[in-house]
Order: structure tokens, then C-alpha cells, then sequence
């Protein structure tokens, strides 16, 4: 944080000293190729300074004839898109205006549906949330735009064609992804169930046959923690193996990919991890009933070992919930400051 304020403490002293050191009509050689610079890295708090010290600035275009408001879509800069959306920094810019220097009849729709800068997919490591941002974008750009969904370019194709087209390979990829990860995540939700299963009816400790057969350990803590571990981790592994279950039997489209396969994806994800970790403590529990009395020791070093696994498998669990909370959040600058907007206009 700190080199970012001695940043933008040095943008203001760089930028103080060409306005006051050059003629008007040079500023734009001086700015036009950093703030399309900085909406590409979607560095938004040096947008708006380079505005604020050049109003013409708000009116630059970019190598592809896009306004900065077209190019933060573009670029899938979301804090850039918030700042021009949101405020009036870009009001004399229009996501409807004409592109400029573009002989195709393209519109700024066309340019969103495009795939989007390798970089910025590159963030998520799961095909499913790189589709899903991608679609997003494009919702977005429909609902500000959305007299531009049925215009066709030069090559006769919309938006949502060029959008079908450009994602075709991602889509694919996804396909593969999903089904891959399902097969061997299912089967592993299966060994769960099937595990869990035989240790729900092979009580530890015995049963006491001269009192109903009721458990040894009825009644210990540890024997509670071991039976409520099971039954969780049976609810949590069967669900699992359900929604993956759909997965590997379903034909995916674009439109899966913006909220349903995703979320699916993520609540079957999160049950698997669940239903493991519940069937490593049921299985810490019932070594602590066996060992825990007349080897006191063993119970840190059976918390310790049972540790061991659940680090592991939740680390690939860690890389999907990066990519949820990403997503997530890449849009909540835009959509949350838009409605309080909204709020703010119908209030007063």
C-alpha cells in the first residue's frame, strides 16, 4: 500500500508538471497511452487521476477505436468499468458509441463477446470460472447495451454469435473439465459413503449384550463426536455423489456455465471436502475411544495425523473457492455501486 501512494504521489507531480510545462494541445501525447495502460491493468485510482488533472483525457480511444468506457469492458477491467459506470468521469462517453475507425459494423457488444485477455482468464485456474466470467461480461454489456444484441457486423454475425464462436474451444474445455473431475470426484464420494457405511453399523468398543446391545462407549464424548462425524459425513459424501452424478450425465451449453454448473460445481466440491474431513474426525474419534484412555499422548498425535490429509485435500477445494470468490467479487464494485446509485437517485 504504501508504494502505491508514493506511486500516485509521483503520477500527480509527473502530471502537475506537464500541464504547466506544455501547450494544451500536446497533453495527449502525454496521456493517451497510459490511462489506455492503466485500463488495461485496470488500475482505476490512476484513470481517475490522469482525468482529473486532463479532463480530454475521458475522451481518448484505443488502438481499436473504443472509448474508455468500451475498452474497460473490453479489457474485463472491473474497476475501471465501476469508475466510468458509476461516476461522471466518462459522461461525455457512451458504451453505445459508435466504435471508432471500425469497418465492419461491429458495435460494442461485438468487441465484448470476443474472447477476453489471456491474463486476466489466467487468474482462475478452473475452465467452469473462467466461461462464467466471461459470460458475465457479456450479460453486463447486454443489459447496458441492449439494442446492440440483434445488430449484425460485415460477416453477418451478432453478438451472441461472435460470442458462441470465440468461446467455442473454452467451452469444450470445459466439458472435458467437468466430467473429468466428476468421474474420479464421484467415485471418491462413493468410497466415502461405502467406508462410513461400515463404520455406522461396526460400533467400536462392542455392544453390551446383557443391556439391549447398546454401545460400550454409549454416552462418552468421543463416541457422540464419532457418530454424528458418520452421519455427516454420509449426508455430505451421498450429496456429493449426486451432483456429480449430474454432471457426468448432463450436455453442457454457454448458458450452464453463468450461474448453474458453477454453483453445482462448487456445492458438490464443498460437500466431497466435508464428507472427507467429518470421515477423518470419526475416524480420530474411534482411535481416541480405543487408545485414548490408556495412552493419553495419543490423542494429539492422532489430531496431528488426521491433520495430514485434510491439508491436502483442501488445497484443490482452496483453488475453486478462489475462483468463486474472484468471480464474485470482480463484479460486486459494479452492480452494488450501481444500485446505491439507484437508491440514492429514487430517494432523493
Amino acid at each position: 500500500m504504501e508504494r502505491r501512494s508514493v506511486a500516485r504521489a509521483l503520477l500527480d507531480i509527473v502530471c502537475e508538471k506537464i500541464k504547466f510545462s506544455n501547450d494544451t494541445s500536446s497533453y495527449p501525447a502525454f496521456y493517451t497511452e497510459p490511462i489506455i495502460e492503466a485500463i488495461r491493468r485496470d488500475a482505476s485510482d490512476v484513470v481517475e487521476k490522469i482525468v482529473n488533472w486532463f479532463p480530454s483525457a475521458a475522451m481518448v480511444f484505443d488502438e481499436d477505436g473504443n472509448n474508455i468506457s468500451q475498452a474497460a469492458f473490453k479489457n474485463r477491467a472491473s474497476r475501471v468499468a465501476a469508475l466510468v459506470i458509476n461516476t461522471s468521469i466518462a459522461k461525455h462517453t457512451s458504451l453505445s458509441q459508435k466504435i471508432k475507425d471500425d469497418h465492419c459494423g461491429n458495435n460494442f457488444l461485438h468487441y465484448v463477446a470476443r474472447l477476453g485477455p489471456s491474463k486476466k482468464l489466467n487468474l482462475l485456474s478452473s475452465p467452469p470460472f473462467q466461461l462464467q466470467l466471461e459470460l458475465r461480461w457479456f450479460k453486463l454489456a447486454q443489459e447496458k447495451v441492449p439494442e446492440g444484441l440483434m445488430e449484425k457486423n460485415c460477416f453477418g454475425e451478432t453478438p451472441e454469435m461472435v460470442f458462441t464462436k470465440e468461446h467455442k474451444e473454452l467451452l469444450v474445455e470445459c466439458g472435458n473439465w467437468m466430467k473429468s473431475t466428476a468421474n474420479s470426484h464421484a467415485l471418491t464420494a462413493t468410497i466415502i459413503i461405502t467406508i462410513m457405511f461400515a463404520a455406522a453399523i461396526t460400533v467400536p468398543g462392542g455392544n453390551d449384550e446383557k443391556n439391549k446391545g447398546v454401545p460400550n462407549f454409549n454416552g462418552k464424548p468421543a463416541f457422540i463426536v464419532f457418530e454424528a462425524s458418520i452421519v455427516i459425513a454420509m449426508v455430505t459424501a451421498y450429496l456429493s455423489m449426486l451432483l456429480f452424478s449430474t454432471i457426468l450425465n448432463a450436455r453442457f451449453t454457454e448458458q450452464d456455465f453463468h450461474i448453474r454448473r458453477p454453483l453445482a460445481l462448487m456445492v458438490a466440491s464443498v460437500s466431497l471436502l466435508l464428507s472427507a474431513m467429518f470421515s477423518m474426525v470419526a475416524f480420530g474419534a474411534a482411535l481416541s475411544l480405543i487408545f485414548g484412555m490408556e495412552i493419553p499422548w495419543a490423542l494429539g498425535f492422532i489430531a496431528a495425523l488426521i491433520g495430514i490429509p485434510m491439508a491436502i485435500s483442501s488445497n484443490f477445494y482452496s483453488n475453486l473457492l478462489h475462483d468463486w470468490i474472484h468471480n464474485e467479487s470482480e463484479f460486486s464494485s459494479i452492480t452494488f455501486s450501481g444500485r446505491l446509485n439507484l437508491l440514492g437517485r429514487i430517494l432523493i
